[in-house]
């Protein structure tokens, strides 16, 4: 848990770096103490700036709940929550608070929180298991109580919805078909792969894929040369790609050959 690095962690570090309060800072990776283990992220509350929770652009109901430093452990597609994964989480807010006496002499004044796509069962039986309650959730957040930090469970998907955040509810399981979602990826991810390799980014491709799929044949191929496009798509896809004009010139024998979900989009595009 936290010992491999995903691609799917990365991004997930820029989009909460990003749209953090400004008076917080963020950590990818944090190291606890001398063995090779690290929380996902580190969220610091910097007392010597004014709070601005509501600034937030991003899980914007947890801020305001960390009132000193937050650890969030986040549970991406290509490695989802298993069976005690909680415990490691209480583990590394035991250790972290157990170094951390000049920063935190509080027990309140550590957050934990849990980022999935969605509450499964292996997170409730493991709350069962531990002897603590759910309270009920608020907006996709839900306080755990009974443990020794006060807890949170982030649903991704249910956020994404309320928060009417696209972006955030893909690194859950949603797929919001929106342009801006895969420009931010474009500027945040893509070119991780130049920077290194493709055993440190396990998931990778299967992330692309995904912000990928939230994409019109036509946005997909916008700014590329036809060597570029052609290889990537099959014939239908590239069809529905052509701007309505051209659709009108194409000969009808040839558009027959298409698949019948393809000539019916057809149809209702040019208004047959």
């Amino acid at each position: 848990m936290g010992q491999q690095r995903t691609a799917w962690h990365v991004g997930f570090f820029r989009l909460i770096e990003q749209r953090r309060p400004s008076c917080f800072e963020v950590t990818s990776e944090y190291p606890f103490g001398t063995l090779p283990q690290r929380a996902d992220l580190l969220l610091v509350r910097r007392l010597d700036l004014p709070a601005d929770d509501a600034s937030a652009r991003v899980l914007r109901r947890l801020w305001p709940e960390v009132r000193r430093e937050g650890i969030v452990e986040y549970k991406s597609p290509a490695s989802p929550y298993a069976h005690r994964d909680l415990l490691v989480l209480l583990g590394y807010g035991c250790q972290h608070f157990s170094a951390s006496a000049d920063r935190l002499p509080e027990h309140t004044d550590l957050l934990l929180a849990l980022a999935v796509s969605h509450i499964t069962p292996s997170v409730t039986e493991d709350i069962q298991a531990l002897g603590w309650r759910r309270r009920a959730p608020l907006g996709g957040y839900t306080q755990v109580v009974g443990g020794p930090f006060p807890l949170w469970i982030v649903e991704l998907d249910r956020v994404s919805k309320k928060e009417r955040d696209g972006l955030v509810g893909m690194f859950g399981t949603r797929r919001v078909r929106d342009s801006k979602v895969f420009q931010w990826c474009y500027e945040n991810v893509m070119q991780l792969r130049q920077k290194a390799s493709p055993a440190d980014l396990v998931g990778f491709d299967e992330m692309v894929s995904r912000f990928l799929d939230v994409l019109t044949p036509a946005q997909r191929i916008a700014g590329l040369a036809p060597e570029q496009v052609l290889p990537r798509f099959a014939p239908e896809q590239l069809v529905l790609a052509l701007p309505d004009d051209l659709l009108r010139g194409l000969d009808a024998t040839a558009l027959a050959q298409l698949p019948e979900t393809v000539q019916s989009e057809i149809r209702r595009r040019l208004g047959r």
